[in-house]
Order: structure tokens, then sequence, then C-alpha cells
């Protein structure tokens, strides 16, 4: 039985019907029950595309055009990290710990060292199925452009 036909039997039983298994109305809810499960479904639908956190493959690549001009080639749950972590970079976040918190925002997982000359040194333990010059491109987008970096990753 259906969730549609769960809550008609639920709102009727609430108003004192007590439908018969074999009965007109129970016909009649099956009907309905036919017709408003795939609307509520596709509805449903619509409302999960609305949040990266509940988007499905399809509807993340709407999110990433919004995001990403270069889409990464990589796995749903690397591509919702990232959405979601470019989401969150605020113009405040300009010490090591949100930067390196973020670093997915960048399709990377890493770590962020300050070098003598005050630069930053971006060490790349993985990259979200981009290229070099890809991350290199997210990471422009992303980090203060008064800040000089330089990204290297990690063998491995």
């Amino acid at each position: 039985m259906s969730d549609t036909m769960d809550s008609m039997l639920a709102a009727l039983g609430q108003a004192g019907y007590s439908p018969r298994e074999d009965g007109g109305l129970m016909a009649e809810l099956a009907a309905y029950d036919a017709v408003l499960a795939p609307l509520l479904q596709a509805a449903d639908h619509v409302l999960q595309g609305l949040f990266i956190e509940t988007a499905d493959a399809t509807q993340l690549e709407k999110w990433e055009k919004l995001f990403c001009p270069q889409l990464p080639d990589t796995t749903v749950e690397k591509r919702r990290s990232m959405l979601l972590h470019r989401c969150r970079v605020t113009q405040d976040d300009i010490s090591h710990d949100p930067l390196a918190e973020h670093l997915p925002a960048a399709c990377l997982w890493g770590d962020i060292f300050e070098q003598p000359d005050g630069s930053l040194l971006v060490l790349a333990a993985e990259l979200f199925g981009v290229t070099r010059e890809q991350a290199t491109w997210f990471l422009n987008a992303y980090l203060p452009a008064h800040m000089a970096y330089t990204l290297e990753i990690a063998a491995g």
C-alpha cells in the first residue's frame, strides 16, 4: 500500500469511516491513489533537488552549473561535498582553519601550510576528479586574491 493510500485511509479513519476491503470506496481510493502517488513522488523529487544534501546526481548537475564552469569527474559524494563547502565559504574565511576546512570547495582534500615567505603551500592529498590545472583554477576562485600559494599534490 502506498503512502498516499495510507494517508487517505488514516484521514477516513479519523472521520469515523472504515471502508471495506471489497467496497466501492476502496476502489475509488485506489483510483485516486493511482493519480496522486506519482504526483507526490514527482513533487518529492523536486523538493529533494532544492537542497544539495538531498539532490540526486542529475539534480547536482544543476547546482554545479551555478558554481563550477569546470565540472569535476568524480563521485556524487565528492561533488556534493565540493558544492556544500562552496556554499559555506564566506569573506571572513581568511585564516588557516576555515581555509583548510573548506579545501573541498576547490575540489581537493588536503591541508594548508604557511611558508616562511608568507605564501601558502596547499598540499593536496586527493583531487576530486579534476586535473592539476582545474584544481588551480578552483583555488584561484576560492582563496583570497591577495594570498600567494603553491599547489603540491601528495604522491600516493
